[in-house]
């Protein structure tokens, strides 16, 4: 029902709208190669197609850079596109425009995913695509991200990491950031993190009887 997708489409975007990220690249070594693991693959034989162009039947404009699509691989991996495609896209036949401030490596890897179940990127670009997976509601492009953050942890980006976690939802990442953080707290209290971090993530940790708890 279009009224339906419509709807969706505005939750879609709201959700969107809270989609940035607070971990600082500057703690990760950034030429470092990740290889995401984000979910099943498309047939090689639609891989090949977008590829080539072939039996595309969409423009989608991300990352400020031009991709031929299919619409049926981007709605069926994509809740965002999902709803936008079926709702106040349905009848376009112009580019459809998303995330246009994510450098245009972060768009490649993250349509390498859709179609491939997998991209690799450098460590400097993680927060980007942890950004872009959240705002496109690519789950498992998402949670592979958030898993490569969180065997990224250190003291010096724990808090960030923590406070991404919370707004995203990853309650994986939220718990192992907040362990870094209770262990290394006397570390942490000397970042900028800390000082940036909301009074309820600090109360948080000053509450906790786990402060500089060793990490096993």
């Amino acid at each position: 029902m279009v009224v339906r997708s419509r709807k969706r489409a505005r939750e879609a975007e709201a959700a969107a709208s809270s989609s940035r990220t607070d971990l600082d690249v500057d703690t990760l070594a950034q030429e470092e190669t990740i290889l995401l693991k984000s979910g099943y693959p498309q047939p090689e034989r639609m891989v090949r197609y977008f590829a080539d162009g072939t039996f595309t039947d969409a423009t989608l404009l991300l990352g400020g850079r031009s991709f031929r699509v299919h619409r049926v691989v981007l709605a069926a991996v994509s809740d965002y596109l999902n709803a936008r495609l079926a709702g106040d896209w349905a009848d376009r036949t112009g580019p459809l425009e998303v995330l246009t401030d994510i450098p245009g490596d972060v768009a490649s890897a993250v349509l390498d995913a859709v179609y491939k179940g997998e991209c690799t990127i450098t460590a400097a670009l993680l927060p980007a695509v942890l950004q872009a997976a959240h705002y496109l509601q690519i789950l498992p492009l998402l949670n592979a991200a958030a898993l490569s953050v969180e065997e990224r942890l250190l003291p010096a980006n724990c808090m960030g990491a923590w406070r991404t976690a919370e707004r995203y939802g990853l309650q994986m990442l939220e718990a192992a950031a907040l362990k870094v953080a209770l262990a290394n707290f006397r570390v942490v209290l000397t970042t900028d993190e800390f000082l940036m971090m909301p009074h309820n993530f600090v109360l948080a940790l000053l509450s906790s009887d786990r402060l500089d708890e060793p990490e096993e």
